[in-house]
C-alpha cells in the first residue's frame, strides 16, 4: 500500500523529487554537488540516490519512495546487528522487531525525506565500531569501515551532526574507564587512526563547503535554534522546557503534525513505550556494559542537542533516537521475560511472547494504516486532492494549465514531478478568472480554481449555493473534494 499511504505528497517530498531529478539530469553539466539550497539547504547524498531511482523507473509516486523504503529495511538489519554485538541475539531480535513494526519508523520509511537515513547510518556505524572494539584480535577493518559509515551520514539530515559528537564522547568514555585496554591495544589504535583519516577524507568536500559557505550550511539551524532565546532571556528554561517535551514525546504527547506523526500521539505505542521505560531502568543497573554506555551517551547527547531547537516535540529531528528506543525496549523485554521464565511453563511462556508480538504489530498497524492514514488533516497537509490533479495531468500531453496561486503553492511541485513536460504552467489571476476569453486557446486549456483563492476574493467572485464560482467559462467545472467531502478546487477543461 505504499502507493496509497500516505495519501499524497508533502511539499518537501515533491521538491526533493524535482531536485533529485535535476541533480542526475544535469550531472554532466554541473558535476557532483555536495549541497542543495532548497528547503533550507541540505547535503545531496539522499537526493542522488532518489534521482537514480527516478531516472531508472520514471517519475512516479512509487519511484520516489524506493530509497526511503530501502533505508527503512536496512535500518532494521542495522539495529539487529548493533543489538547482537552489544547485547546478544535475543535482544537483537526484539530490537529489530520493535523497529520493524514501529509506527514512527514506518512513517518515515514512506516519506521521501533524508531523515530516514539517520537511523541506518548511525546504527550501522556503531555496530561496526562495537564489533571492532570487542574482537580480541583483528577488528581493524570493522573499525575503519564503521568510521567511514558514521562519517557518510553527515551527507544526509541535519540532526545527524550529533552523531560525531556521540562517537567521540563514547570513545573518550572508554578511554577514561577500566575498559581503556580495549582501545589502547596497538592494532586498535592503528585501526582507529586509520578510520579517523578515512572519515576525514570522506567528509572533506562537505567540510570545505561549510567553511566557504557557513551561512548556507548553518542557515537552517539558525532559523530553528533557540540559542537566541536563551541569550536574550538569560536563562536555560526554554531549553529545559523543550527537553521535557522531548522526553514526554516517547510515552505521553508526541508531534502534532500529521506529516510527522499521528497528531499528538506518543511516538511509541503503549506496549513498546512500557518496555522502553523498563529498559531504561534496567540499563541503570547495567551501566558497566559497553553497549549500555553507548545507548546512554547516544540518548543523552542526541536529546540534548535536538532540543536546542524550537517546535519540540519534532518527530523528524528526533528520528535518530528510534534505534535507541527500540534497543532500550528490547532490554526491557528480555529482562522482564527472564524474570518470568522460572515461574511460567513453556507453553505459557510461548503464548505470552506470541501475544506480545501480535499486540505490538496490531497496535502499530492500526495506528498507522487506519487512524493516521485517515486523519482528517492528512488530506490538506499531504495534498491528497493535489495528487489527484497531478495524476490527471500526467495522463494528458500538450495542455496549457492555468491555476490560482493556492493551487500552485500546494500542488505545483508535485505536478511538476509527476507530470513533467506534459503541460505549460500559468497563473490564473483574478482578472483572468473573471475574463476566461483572455486565456490563450492554441492548445487545450485547463483552469483550476482553489477554494482558498475564492475565499480571498469572495467580494469579487460570486458563488452559487453549492459553492461553485459563477464565472463565464464555456464549460461547467468538475469539483474535486477531499475525503471528508469538502470542495478543494474547481477544474475547467476546454
Amino acid at each position: 500500500r505504499i502507493d496509497t499511504i500516505p495519501v499524497g505528497f508533502y511539499q518537501d517530498e515533491a521538491i526533493n523529487g524535482n531536485d533529485a531529478f535535476d541533480l542526475v539530469q544535469f550531472y554532466r553539466v554541473d558535476g557532483w554537488r555536495v549541497w542543495s539550497d532548497s528547503i533550507g539547504g541540505r547535503p545531496t547524498l539522499f537526493l542522488y540516490l532518489v534521482g537514480g531511482c527516478v531516472h531508472l523507473f520514471g517519475s512516479s509516486y512509487l519511484s520516489l519512495k524506493i530509497v526511503p523504503v530501502l533505508f527503512g529495511v536496512a535500518g532494521v538489519a542495522a539495529v539487529y546487528a548493533l543489538g547482537r554485538v552489544a547485547f546478544g541475539p535475543r535482544e537483537a531480535l526484539w530490537a529489530a522487531f520493535f523497529l520493524a513494526v514501529s509506527r514512527w519508523h514506518i512513517h518515515y520509511s514512506r516519506m521521501a525525506w533524508e531523515a530516514i537515513c539517520v537511523p541506518f547510518f548511525s546504527t550501522a556505524g556503531f555496530a561496526l565500531l562495537l564489533h571492532g572494539l570487542r574482537r580480541e584480535r583483528g577488528g581493524g577493518l570493522s573499525l575503519a569501515t564503521g568510521a567511514v559509515v558514521l562519517s557518510a551520514g553527515l551527507y544526509t539530515y541535519a540532526s545527524y551532526r550529533a552523531i560525531p559528537v556521540i562517537t567521540v564522547v563514547f570513545l573518550l568514555a572508554i578511554l577514561l574507564s577500566s575498559d581503556c585496554r580495549i582501545i589502547l591495544r596497538r592494532e586498535k589504535v592503528a585501526a582507529l587512526v586509520a578510520g579517523a583519516l578515512l572519515a576525514a577524507i570522506a567528509v572533506t568536500p562537505l567540510a570545505l563547503f561549510a567553511w566557504r559557505e557557513p551561512t548556507l550550511y548553518w542557515g537552517h539551524y539558525k532559523d530553528v535554534s533557540i540559542i537566541t532565546y536563551l541569550t536574550y532571556f538569560g536563562t536555560p528554561m526554554p531549553w529545559v522546557h523543550m527537553l521535557g517535551k522531548a522526553l514526554l514525546s516517547f510515552n505521553a504527547e508526541g508531534d502534532a503534525l500529521v506529516r510527522h506523526n499521528l497528531p499528538l500521539a506518543p511516538h511509541l505505542d503503549v506496549i513498546t513505550g512500557g518496555f522502553f521505560l523498563i529498559g531504561l531502568a534496567a540499563a541503570v543497573w547495567a551501566w558497566r556494559s559497553l553497549g549500555v554506555r553507548l545507548l546512554w551517551i547516544w540518548f543523552i547527547i542526541f536529546v540534548g542537542l535536538t532540543t536546542m531547537t524550537r517546535e519540540i516535540p519534532h518527530a523528524t529531528r528526533q528520528l535518530g533516537l528510534v534505534p535507541v528506543a527500540a534497543l532500550f525496549a528490547a532490554l526491557g523485554t528480555t529482562w522482564l521475560l527472564a524474570l518470568l521464565t522460572p515461574v511460567l511453563r513453556r507453553s505459557a511462556y510461548r503464548l505470552l511472547v506470541a501475544s506480545l508480538v501480535l499486540s505490538v504489530m496490531g497496535l502499530n498497524s492500526y495506528q498507522y494504516f487506519v487512524v493516521e492514514a485517515y486523519d482528517p488533516t492528512a488530506d490538506e497537509m499531504l495534498d491528497f486532492t493535489g495528487r489527484t490533479l497531478c495524476e490527471y495531468l500526467r495522463q494528458l500531453d500538450g495542455v496549457d494549465v492555468y491555476w490560482t496561486a493556492d493551487i500552485g503553492f500546494w500542488s505545483g511541485g508535485q505536478c511538476h514531478f509527476l507530470a513533467r513536460g506534459r503541460y505549460t504552467e500559468n497563473e490564473l489571476t483574478l482578472e483572468r478568472a473573471r475574463n476566461p476569453a483572455s486565456l490563450r486557446h492554441e492548445r487545450p486549456v485547463i483552469a483550476v480554481i482553489g477554494t482558498e483563492f475564492l475565499e480571498d476574493h469572495r467580494n469579487e467572485i460570486r458563488r452559487a449555493e453549492d459553492g461553485r464560482p459563477l464565472l463565464e467559462f464555456p464549460v461547467a467545472p468538475v469539483v474535486q473534494r477531499d475525503r471528508q467531502g469538502k470542495p478543494v478546487y474547481y477544474l475547467y477543461r476546454f
